[in-house]
């Protein structure tokens, strides 16, 4: 098929040029947020009843499904009992239960238990029940505030936004009490 000089080609040359225009523009306005996405810290939280919990950065995580939970005979309430993922044996640790007299945690409506693999790298995996999965949050959003005294010493500090407060949580303390408590 031949193509006359006379003849514009259904708008194709000014397709080309108005999208090389918005490419070019498009790279631009990325540069400028890359600047800005440099001073933007996000990171998952998880919840239990009322409470939100800041996951640290370098702390694996996996939402998991389970198929099957075996109980243990006469272990404490919280242990809701031992799991296999992929050929490695591990707790499941009933949060709700096992924080509900150490923080003040009011039970929200209940849903649909969730399944939160940690993988810790001082410590052996455990799985954590948790009320909602987790979700973004931008840190710089909100703003930082002391533990008091009289928390655990897992809970390092609280990170707040109008009424919403979010506990920082040191996991590898909050796993050592796991430990100590079953021994």
């Amino acid at each position: 098929m031949a193509i006359t000089k006379d003849k514009p080609q259904d708008n194709k040359e000014v397709d080309v040029s108005t999208f090389l225009t918005d490419l070019n523009s498009a790279i631009n306005n990325r540069s400028s947020s890359n600047e800005e996405q440099k001073t933007i810290i996000n990171r998952f939280i998880y919840s239990i009843g009322s409470a939100l919990f800041l996951l640290e950065q370098d702390l694996k995580v996996e939402n998991i499904s389970p198929k099957k939970i075996n109980l243990v005979p006469h272990s404490l309430d919280w242990y809701e009992g031992i799991i296999s993922i992929r050929g490695t044996i591990m707790p499941v640790i009933n949060l709700y239960k096992f924080l509900v007299d150490k923080i003040d945690l009011k039970k929200t409506t209940k849903g649909k238990t969730h399944y939160l693999l940690l993988d810790h790298k001082d410590h052996k995996p455990v799985v954590i029940t948790i009320d909602k999965l987790p979700e973004v949050i931008n840190l710089q959003e909100y703003t930082c505030k002391k533990a008091s005294t009289t928390t655990p010493d897992w809970f390092i500090e609280t990170l707040e936004k109008g009424n919403q407060r979010i506990i920082k949580v040191n996991h590898k303390k909050l796993l050592d009490q796991f430990v100590s408590l079953q021994n």
